[in-house]
């Protein structure tokens, strides 16, 4: 869909300096804290990320740390978190696996989102997943349904092949641009 890629380039084209460089390390950084937490939980990274993936629905990022060192301190239902009990309950079923990549993929289950969201943030160097989030979808004016996930992820892959960067780098950088310009 061109129309979408050009809506794309258009956000692209408004990020300032700021965003752009924030956008490109977005998920490094983001890596780097779950290294954070794998170190002092003595944990996987696999099993960090996945903690973090899983905790990730409706949550702000901020908000999305937290819960993940709460959990990882205290693995249980009952430790509060602002995010639905079943995404508790993938965290605790992460922290009790193997830690094994795809084992933890399968606990995640079926949300591409979240699926894609520990792609990203595990292998930020290499991934070419985009994590198509609501803000995603707002970017290109489409509702946040399952049906539009793989027009808008398309979309974000191809330009940023275009672009010569990672497909979740420019989603980091759109959600800055259009996050920042709609709140």
């Amino acid at each position: 869909m061109r129309s979408l890629e050009d809506t794309l380039l258009k956000h692209y084209s408004k990020a300032d300096t700021k965003t752009l460089l924030s956008g490109l390390s977005w998920y490094e950084k983001a890596h780097n804290e779950a290294k954070l937490l794998a170190d002092v939980f003595d944990v996987p990274l696999t099993k960090a990320v996945g903690v973090i993936s899983a905790l990730s629905p409706r949550n702000k990022w901020a908000r999305n740390l937290a819960d993940a060192w709460s959990i990882l301190e205290e693995p249980s239902l009952e430790t509060k978190t602002c995010t639905f009990k079943g995404q508790r309950q993938k965290a605790i079923d992460i922290i009790n696996s193997t830690g094994d990549e795809n084992e933890i993929l399968t606990i995640l289950g079926k949300g591409t989102k979240t699926r894609n969201f520990f792609t990203n943030i595990l292998n930020f160097n290499t991934s070419t997943c985009v994590t198509v989030d609501v803000w995603a979808f707002r970017s290109v004016n489409l509702e946040a349904k399952n049906k539009n996930y793989k027009p808008v992820e398309n979309a974000y892959q191809n330009v940023a092949t275009q672009l010569g960067i990672l497909p979740h780098q420019l989603q980091a950088i759109i959600w800055g641009t259009v996050r920042g310009s709609l709140v």
